[in-house]
């Protein structure tokens, strides 16, 4: 669970990785599923690298990450004596999350409400209907098919970037 800390001040990727971040935690809290905010160490293992720290503080205090905690040597030293470095950044609010676990709950979530989950498919294209619903063309087990919906959440991992050119721009996305 990252905490929004290297994204460009007030980009998009930013105000949905902090905002992400905290529903994320509710989310799972309120829903039973495990997780743990481990903490991140940032680590400069050089003089050279100091001042990148700062640079690192500032933006993620820009996009919201306020407790973030600078460290010395000792003090990281204290608390993870492999690590040899010059300096430290302590991001407390990042984590990690059972992912098997998270997409069980959403998806009990999401067909409780009606929706419907498509795995295993090829997009083909999609579009923007006259009434702002989604019609989206797909290749599942050799067979085409038409979905529409309101909305899309995509899951695809890798081949984002690829999708990422059929998909139309809404919402300012």
């Amino acid at each position: 669970i990252h905490a929004g800390l290297y994204y460009p001040a007030n980009s998009i990727k930013a105000r949905l990785c902090v905002t992400g971040r905290r529903n994320l935690y509710k989310f799972a809290t309120e829903n039973g599923v495990p997780f743990k905010q481990l903490g991140k160490l940032v680590v400069a293992t050089s003089e050279a690298e100091v001042p990148l720290l700062q640079a690192i503080a500032e933006r993620a205090q820009l996009n919201g990450v306020g407790d973030l905690r600078k460290m010395d040597a000792a003090q990281v030293e204290a608390i993870e004596p492999e690590i040899s470095c010059k300096a430290a950044l302590l991001s407390p609010s990042s984590g990690i999350i059972d992912s098997h676990l998270l997409m069980q709950a959403l998806e009990g979530h999401l067909t409780a409400s009606g929706g419907t989950i498509v795995l295993n498919t090829t997009v083909e294209g999609v579009r923007v209907r006259s009434n702002e619903t989604l019609e989206i063309l797909a290749l599942n087990k050799g067979q085409t098919t038409t979905v529409t919906s309101r909305n899309l959440h995509v899951a695809a991992g890798l081949g984002m970037s690829s999708l990422r050119a059929l998909l139309p721009k809404r919402n300012g996305y």
